[in-house]
């Protein structure tokens, strides 16, 4: 599956730089709410129900499908459109190219956050660590930590 058919993510318009100042600013659409506030208070979990999770998952593995792991899965950046559809956004910390590893650990990760469970925190930053301390310990034995 190619980056042109990864589904529900917020479209980029473009990419606008000021001459004088260079300023820049990255147009995409609008979505609505992220799960977040559907807890009390908001980023303690997401309540969703089983065609929602099912729909995230399948977000998930298109994204992954192209080669891209997320890199920052939390319920803030899990999104739902006025007409009630879902996307995923915030690819400020994604990989292209990622490993397996890391996207198992995401689908895990988003389907233990979509079934209540509470994550939202620096713990979404956790694969990407585990990853990079297995290469420096594993694959680099010689780096002393």
């Amino acid at each position: 599956m190619g980056p042109n058919q990864v589904r529900n993510i917020p479209r980029a318009f473009g990419f606008f730089e000021d001459v004088e100042s260079e300023a820049g600013m990255l147009i995409l659409s609008h979505v609505d709410v992220a799960l977040a506030y559907r807890s009390i208070p908001p980023g303690e979990g997401a309540q969703v129900s089983a065609e929602e999770k099912d729909m995230f998952m399948r977000i998930l593995k298109s994204i992954h499908a192209a080669g891209v792991a997320h890199g920052y899965i939390r319920s803030w950046n899990l999104l739902e459109d006025g007409k009630g559809e879902l996307f995923i956004a915030d690819f400020d910390r994604s990989k292209i190219h990622a490993s397996r590893y890391q996207m198992a650990e995401e689908l895990k990760r988003v389907s233990f956050l979509l079934d209540g469970g509470n994550i939202d925190d620096d713990t979404a930053m956790l694969p990407r660590i585990t990853m990079i301390w297995h290469s420096l310990v594993y694959v680099r034995p010689h780096i002393a930590l």
